[in-house]
């Protein structure tokens, strides 16, 4: 029988699938062609969640999903967004990806019980695709393959 950790190795051999939802058009643009060469990483992007929600209940399928906390006036901010993902797909791995590691509105997704991880902004595309890699493993492997 093979275990967790191998098939999550197996499954893994294609790049990882990445929704990067921010405001920030120019951000979302310049790391999808940072990985735009990449064998490990494919990122795609959204400039807000409800697009993001929407490619979701759409059946778009995605290993990990990359989200800013300020997502622009008249829109949900990011803690909301997580919380309708976790609700559509509770094993589907977030990461906020954000300048404000300590802002309060992380503290209510804590309180949500519900796990995700913290990226800074500030992170180079190499720290950022290990960070995703070991994102996408680590719940692979977690959630059972």
């Amino acid at each position: 029988m093979i275990d967790r950790l191998e098939l999550a190795e197996k499954l893994l051999k294609r790049p990882r699938r990445v929704l990067l939802v921010d405001d920030d058009d120019l951000l979302r643009e310049s790391l999808a062609m940072g990985f735009q060469d990449s064998q490990k990483v494919e990122m795609t992007g959204a400039p807000h969640g409800e697009e993001a929600i929407r490619r979701i209940s759409d059946g778009e399928e995605f290993d990990c999903i990359m989200l800013d906390l300020n997502l622009g006036s008249g829109h949900m901010d990011g803690v909301q967004v997580f919380e309708h993902i976790k609700n559509m797909k509770r094993d589907l791995p977030v990461a906020f990806f954000t300048g404000w590691p300590e802002d309060e509105r992380l503290l209510r997704a804590q309180r949500s019980g519900l796990w995700f991880s913290i990226v800074p902004k500030s992170v180079d595309l190499d720290e950022l695709e290990n960070m995703i890699c070991s994102l996408v493993k680590r719940n692979h492997v977690d959630a059972g393959g």
